[in-house]
């Protein structure tokens, strides 16, 4: 289901079924709130609840993808590049949302820094 869709049906609930161009709900705000949503319910299914204990895994069907574009405007620094990327889902103490960053034919995945003993090791090798 394509987003626009999700919105009008979450629109279309809060005021009785109808959709209107005279409706009374912001159309982006309810589409952040299709985003809360959905995080929250990535982050219960993969922590679980305490019948069915931890989950771990992520239906491929909740993956986004996403294709960062490079903005002249947002760079600060020639020793690095910043994009703007959309928030990620927390979905417990040590795990975050990224399963995957790297390029589109998996030639080059970039490694993950988890902790400060990583960075200073990786500084060193440089």
């Amino acid at each position: 289901m394509i987003t626009k869709v999700a919105v009008e049906r979450l629109i279309r609930m809060a005021q009785g079924g109808t959709y209107t161009d005279e409706q009374r709900l912001d159309y982006q705000y309810m589409k952040s709130q299709l985003n809360v949503f959905r995080a929250t319910t990535i982050r219960i299914l993969y922590v679980g609840d305490r019948y069915t204990g931890k989950n771990t895994r992520i239906n491929n069907l909740y993956y986004q993808s996403f294709y960062p574009e490079y903005s002249k405007f947002l760079q600060t620094s020639d020793c690095f590049n910043v994009f703007e990327v959309p928030p990620v889902v927390s979905l417990d103490d040590k795990s975050d949302g990224f399963r995957y960053i790297g390029t589109v034919d998996n030639s080059l995945a970039f490694k993950r820094i988890t902790d400060r003993a990583d960075l200073s090791y990786l500084n060193n090798l440089s």
